[in-house]
């Protein structure tokens, strides 16, 4: 109740708006986690951690356009966990049943971290889905 209250009165509050939004996906409202992290990006858009959050977010929602174009800015803003957010990509649009682009995705990672396990592992399901 009290984070509610801090971000109610200043947006700008970073660390509580990624708290907030934390909380409330974890309890399964990712509605009002969006809004919460929809105001914050108006102050700051490339805010790494609010980014995160808001992916959660969409895809509790599954929105999965907006979970994908998030995904993409992580790739180029948060560069230590890129891999982790190329794979994350690669694995919502095989969510989103494009099994090509994710096919695509995860050959671009693999091109840049050739032993990430989790890469491969994806790689090899997606050529015995569809080969």
């Amino acid at each position: 109740e009290a984070l509610k209250r801090l971000v109610a009165w200043d947006a700008t509050a970073n660390d509580a708006c990624v708290t907030l939004a934390a909380l409330l996906i974890e309890m399964g409202d990712a509605k009002t986690a969006g809004d919460v992290l929809k105001r914050a990006f108006a102050v700051h858009p490339f805010q790494v951690d609010m980014l995160k959050q808001r992916v959660l977010a969409a895809v509790q929602l599954e929105d999965f356009e907006q979970a994908q174009g998030d995904l993409k800015k992580l790739v180029y803003l948060d560069t230590p966990g890129r891999a982790e957010h190329q794979l994350s990509l690669a694995r919502l649009l095989l969510k989103k049943g494009d099994s090509d682009a994710a096919k695509v995705e995860v050959l671009s990672l693999l091109e840049t971290v050739p032993h990430f396990w989790d890469a491969q592992q994806l790689l090899l399901d997606l050529v015995e889905q569809n080969p």
